[in-house]
């Protein structure tokens, strides 16, 4: 169903984008599939993608069965409020809508709506006066703990008790954690299945091959190198993140609160809305002091503020009565004001989900910018890479696990399996390239990827072997090994049904006579069979994936009357194929 039938069939207001249609077929497809049933779906949007829209969407079309119930579950009142806002917007004259709100910080304890929006702070101990829900839909959905005990993991369990066949999806931008990994990992995982992801290079870059319809819906992000950078090698950790009492410290001493600002009143005097995140609440008030006396106007907000003045701080950066707004943990989800185009980190983190809802502060389009700087004082960036092709190593164990992503390993500490794209080794502080440690020189990495063109590598040989996927048939796998010293993949799923299988007959077609090619039922066959198989002595290769996708292939051909001397046969194009080997 293309957007205009959509946005007809749901009566939006407005068309969905092309990945917010995907969004939302995909959460269908995933919850009336019957190899899902019982599994909670989650949906991955970048920051400032739009997720309230997709919510709403999905809303219009549950309400549409008699008698269905669904509650938006999150844990700020200002997330709650946009949400709502969203559907209202969407759903005004419609007769059976029927909204409410729980929310103690909003001063409304609704209960009995078909649809209700709830801060899980006000309702984790009353599952049980709401009642019957048949989809429990949570945003920011990274931030639930797997702990049963925890506020969401108590309420869920009493949701599950009330309606055992009750749905919970999750909508996040990024979909780990720092302690636990990917969220739909694991034996205690909430959500089992991604339903649907939309990466931040496709909304950004209009010619990234997975944008669709050739149009930038998120800004440019940027960063320049800094002069001056907090020594984090100083900074011990506490549950695997730095210890905040530690950094804080690091950022008051050498003088860095001035260093800092004066670097940046230089590099963002031109820009119109800095949002700044700092180590601590001492640090935060002596950021604000001196930003103000280097003549940038500026407020603060943190935890130890009250609310109406933190609102107010809020308030007059949003009007844009201030320039500069400093903040403690307080602005990393559910604020969105669209003409930030500074984000300031003057704070680490070694949370990969953290660093990503910071920068992404910034990433939304408005008319009055072109991009948005991102100074980082800390070495982000160099720990992590660009935040585009930042990898969560799985919990899973080793023999099942399938990444296959280019890695290297520290020459340093000899820490293995880092992304080829991470500047800084995180155990050791190597840096690849000079060899030199962690010094006070700020990041000079690329915050965002290049998008790269298709690249041609010559296979030396080819190996068959069989793949293994928990809750799958057993499929085979050709390893392409290449002159680069680089490893791509095949994998033919001839026994997964569906279009893993119609795929592999499609490779299988390609490579051997059409009489042995036919008479393949099973992966036991095709690896029988493997050594009479047609390799390719090229192929082409999509990089900009998580995954490399292999899209052609170069074969020698056979000498044979009227055969050319080379072909190219593109990969078919089958739907979802990577949900298949992966």
């Amino acid at each position: 169903m293309n957007n205009i039938c959509l946005k007809n069939f749901l009566g939006l207001n407005y068309d969905p984008y092309y990945y917010q249609n995907q969004a939302y077929h995909g959460f269908f497809n995933g919850i009336s599939n019957p190899e899902n049933y019982g599994l909670n779906p989650l949906i991955v949007l970048p920051t400032g993608a739009g997720k309230s829209l997709v919510q709403a969407m999905i809303i219009k079309r549950m309400m549409q069965f008699a008698n269905t119930r669904v509650l938006l579950l999150t844990h700020q009142s200002e997330l709650i409020k946009q949400n709502y806002n969203e559907l209202f917007d969407n759903c005004m004259g419609n007769p059976f809508f029927d909204v409410g709100i729980y929310s103690a910080g909003l001063k409304r304890r609704d209960t009995r709506n078909r649809v209700l929006f709830a801060g899980v702070q006000s309702v984790h101990r009353r599952a049980w006066e709401l009642g019957f829900f048949d989809l429990i839909i949570i945003d920011e959905s990274h931030r639930v703990s797997r702990k049963a005990k925890k506020m969401y993991g108590r309420f869920l369990s009493d949701m599950k008790e009330i309606n055992p066949r009750c749905i919970t999806a999750g909508l996040t931008a990024t979909e780990f954690r720092l302690k636990s990994g990917l969220l739909h990992e694991g034996d205690d995982r909430m959500f089992h299945y991604i339903c649907h992801k939309t990466t931040i290079t496709e909304l950004i870059n209009p010619d990234d091959p997975r944008n669709l319809d050739d149009k930038q819906y998120l800004c440019n992000l940027v960063s320049t190198p800094a002069e001056n950078q907090a020594d984090m090698s100083k900074v011990g950790d506490v549950a695997g993140e730095y210890n905040q009492g530690q950094m804080q410290e690091v950022f008051l001493e050498n003088d860095l609160i001035r260093k800092a600002v004066s670097e940046i009143v230089e590099k963002a005097s031109e820009r119109k809305k800095i949002l700044v995140f700092t180590a601590g609440i001492d640090h935060c008030e002596k950021v604000t002091e001196e930003l103000i006396r280097q003549g940038f106007s500026a407020d603060f907000t943190h935890s130890k503020r009250g609310e109406k003045t933190n609102d107010k701080a809020i308030s007059d950066f949003k009007e844009g009565r201030i320039k500069c707004l400093v903040n403690v943990d307080k602005l990393t989800t559910g604020f969105n004001e669209k003409r930030i185009d500074c984000i300031v980190l003057l704070r680490g983190t070694k949370s990969a989900s953290l660093l990503i809802q910071m920068i992404g502060r910034g990433s939304r389009l408005h008319p009055d910018k072109l991009d948005c700087l991102v100074l980082d004082f800390a070495g982000n960036i160099d720990y992590f890479g660009p935040i585009d092709k930042i990898e969560v190593k799985s919990k899973k164990p080793k023999s099942s696990q399938t990444f296959e992503v280019p890695t290297k390993d520290c020459p340093e500490c000899g820490n293995p399996g880092l992304h080829v794209s991470v500047k800084t080794c995180p155990t050791c502080g190597y840096k690849f390239g000079d060899g030199v440690k962690h010094d006070e020189t700020a990041s000079t990495g690329e915050i965002i990827s290049t998008i790269k063109p298709l690249q041609e590598y010559t296979v030396d040989h080819t190996d068959y072997s069989y793949h293994y996927k928990k809750g799958k048939p057993r499929s085979v796998k050709a390893s392409y090994y290449t002159g680069e010293g680089l490893i791509f993949r095949d994998y033919i799923c001839i026994e997964h049904g569906g279009g893993g299988t119609a795929h592999a007959r499609n490779w299988l077609k390609l490579r051997l006579p059409e009489h042995i090619a036919a008479g393949l039922q099973t992966s036991e066959d095709v690896y029988k069979v493997s050594d009479q198989i047609l390799n390719p002595f090229k192929i082409t290769v999509d990089i900009n994936p998580k995954y490399p996708v292999i899209k052609g292939y170069s074969f020698e051909v056979p000498d044979e009357p009227d055969e050319p001397d080379n072909s190219i046969i593109p990969v078919e194009e089958i739907e979802d194929v990577s949900e298949l080997i992966f």
